[in-house]
């Protein structure tokens, strides 16, 4: 199965969505902290997906996609948004930067899953 980063300040959702990813076979690495979620990039921890909240967006105006895609290490990681909802026109903004696909909250297993496998299918 693949290794995949988790980055969310929220411990529930954090905490959910490493027990759905493992579960299902993945190895996951998982912090409440964006800087630590890219030192761990940065350090060249192998990773082959990055699940990462858009809170970071808006608090700290941070694009973490925009810091991911300038190194050549990890300019075609694959990146998922996790959303604070679940709003059509949210996603389709999101998915206008730069993310490969987006988990809307409360999270949904069947979701989170489906979109875990459709983006490996694409790299595939």
């Amino acid at each position: 199965m693949k290794k995949i980063l988790i980055i969310d300040p929220a411990a529930d959702d954090l905490d959910l969505l490493k027990e759905i990813l493992e579960e299902a076979g993945h190895t996951v690495l998982a912090t409440g902290k964006l800087e630590n979620g890219l030192e761990i990039i940065r350090d060249g921890v192998p990773v082959d997906m990055v699940l990462i909240s858009t809170y970071y967006e808006m608090k700290y105006h941070s694009d973490a996609v925009a810091v991911l895609r300038e190194k050549a290490a990890t300019r075609l990681l694959p990146i998922v948004a996790v959303l604070n909802t679940n709003i059509e026109q949210e996603k389709k903004e999101t998915l206008a930067k730069g993310y490969q696909n987006v988990v809307g909250k409360p999270i949904d297993e069947d979701e989170v899953l489906a979109v875990v496998r459709a983006v490996f299918a694409v790299g595939e």
